[in-house]
């Protein structure tokens, strides 16, 4: 019989399981979902998710949700805190196992592990991509509950695989990891920009726009992603100031010939669109100094 009740509860666990692991993974499209995720996350040290849902959650913000943002920006706080600490603990716990290492003549296996432990937290905290890692600075210190700060400076830089810093003397306040499929990464160099910029990988920033009405003189890049356009934005046309489009994942089939009018443009990403084999050529020979990617 309690054998019986043993394997009724795990039966009934597994299934709560399933389920809760199925509502976590259950995809937000409202402010409230993203902002508790990030929460949830972050008390979780899921620090990369913790980023992608805050910045999910900043998206379904307009000017007048200056409460909601606040919320933001102290979450954000928080979490670079907290990534920052268990940085600084990894680094302490690594430079005292090289000191050990150095009055040590033979080397313990124990040590080697935990050499390589600690280095492991330390490039996992950076959100390494394939190419460049995004490094997080902080100094000063926040009131206990976050609630206010002292002298508190925190930023981004990027470093590559051998650590040394590239694009000298850009700090941002607001940055995410260099995007693959892309090769671009979004960032604010001050915390208080109306909008992101993309970066490249030779340091240039392109100030974004995500949205069609968005669109001035000023801005370069444009990234609309998966809006289920079946044909290319008519308006693009006509801002020939854009250096990088991107058209990823939606239902283009083929694009116009007023496309080589974009005589500055110099990335346009199409990959996810049914573009056959034979426009695919045609589009490149609009743009014959352009990087495009289908």
């Amino acid at each position: 019989m309690k054998s019986l009740h043993f394997l009724f509860f795990t039966i009934l666990f597994s299934f709560f399981t399933q389920i809760v692991s199925g509502q976590t993974n259950k995809p937000c499209n409202n402010f409230d979902c993203a902002y508790k995720k990030a929460e949830n996350f972050l008390k979780q040290a899921a620090y990369q998710k913790a980023l992608d849902n805050l910045d999910s959650a900043e998206g379904y913000l307009t000017d007048t949700n200056t409460k909601e943002k606040e919320q933001i920006k102290q979450l954000r706080r928080q979490l670079f805190v907290a990534i920052e600490k268990e940085k600084e603990e990894a680094k302490r716990a690594r430079d005292e196992a090289e000191k050990q290492k150095r009055i040590v003549e033979q080397k313990t296996k124990e040590l080697e592990l935990a050499l390589a432990k600690n280095e492991k937290i330390i490039k996992a905290l950076y959100f390494y991509k394939d190419k460049y890692a995004l490094v997080y600075q902080y100094s000063g210190e926040y009131s206990k509950d976050f609630s206010r700060d002292f002298d508190v400076h925190y930023g981004f830089y990027f470093i590559d695989k051998d650590g040394n810093e590239v694009f000298k003397d850009k700090m941002f306040d607001i940055a995410f990891p260099f995007d693959d499929d892309i090769d671009l990464a979004k960032v604010k160099v001050n915390e208080t920009d109306s909008i992101y910029s993309f970066l490249d990988t030779l340091g240039s920033l392109y100030p974004l726009a995500t949205k069609i009405e968005s669109l001035h003189s000023n801005i370069t890049a444009i990234d609309l992603t998966n809006q289920k356009l079946d044909k290319f934005p008519e308006v693009l046309y006509k801002n020939t100031q854009l250096k990088i489009i991107i058209l990823r994942y939606n239902q283009l089939t083929m694009i116009d010939n007023e496309l080589k009018n974009l005589s500055n443009l110099s990335v346009l990403n199409l990959k996810g669109n049914s573009i056959s084999e034979i426009e695919q050529n045609r589009i490149k020979k609009l743009l014959p100094n352009c990087k495009i990617e289908f």
